[in-house]
């Protein structure tokens, strides 16, 4: 397994790659009065005093990976699912985006 995590590192590296995973969950804390209703999946949790809901939420592909080339890591990178070579590796995304990135300079 070595041997592809240090493939797949080069090419990151080579191709001046971003990555992104997607969270396998999200957790919202929003702020709760008596009386009002739960959200949907909600559940009360005190905090140093205070009552919060508690929203977790787990996205429609968490835990896949995505990559692309970048002119910047900041948070500002705009990411598309359908473009940013979605896959359930690191690995298999990293290869997709090498393989994008070859067919551009071929055009």
């Amino acid at each position: 397994m070595m041997p592809q995590n240090n493939d797949t590192l080069s090419l990151i590296i080579e191709h001046g790659l971003t990555i992104r995973q997607i969270p396998h969950k999200t957790v919202s804390m929003y702020g709760h009065r008596t009386g009002r209703p739960l959200m949907k999946d909600g559940e009360l949790v005190e905090r140093n005093g205070m009552t919060f809901q508690r929203v977790v939420r787990v996205p429609e592909h968490a835990g896949m990976w995505m990559a692309k080339k970048c002119q910047s890591t900041s948070a500002q990178v705009k990411w598309c699912i359908k473009r940013d070579n979605l896959s359930p590796t690191l690995h298999e995304a990293v290869l997709k985006a090498c393989h994008s990135i070859n067919e551009q300079i071929d055009d």
